[in-house]
């Protein structure tokens, strides 16, 4: 599922935004996994970001046969079938050029960005929002 999170005002111009990638467990409640994080000065760095960690994520879930990896392309096949794929949705996020501007421009207007994945058992979820006051927020290492 391609989401934008949604918030009843734009609030003042915004100098940071906090980006994140969890993943969470659909089974436990306390299953959450952080897949990283940053924060950037723009929304289009942010937007970037999100791009970034989107790619890992279906590079990961869903590698692609013949695509250069960290796996021999022998062990890769393609497998058909209809089951959720969350590679395969972050790969579509990737490719729709109108759903990443949109995302661009919420953050521009000071609304949260998030795109959302699921298979059986996880829910991946990246992030990027508004982060208030820059001198207040964490540093992510």
């Amino acid at each position: 599922m391609i989401a934008a999170a949604h918030s009843s005002s734009a609030g003042p111009r915004v100098r940071r935004y906090r980006c994140t990638a969890v993943a969470r467990s659909l089974a436990d409640p306390a299953g959450r996994w952080d897949l990283g994080g940053t924060h950037t000065t723009t929304p289009r760095l942010a937007v970037r970001w999100l791009r970034d960690r989107a790619l890992l994520i279906a590079h990961a879930l869903d590698p692609l046969p013949g695509a250069p990896g960290p796996l021999p392309p022998q062990c890769l096949r393609e497998v058909h079938g209809h089951g959720p794929n969350p590679g395969a949705v972050m790969r579509a996020w990737l490719r729709d050029e109108p759903l990443r501007e949109d995302a661009l421009a919420r953050l521009r207007t000071g609304l949260p960005v998030q795109v959302s994945a699921a298979d059986d058992t996880v829910r991946y979820v990246l992030t990027a929002e508004p982060a208030g006051d820059p001198a207040r927020a964490p540093e992510w290492r």
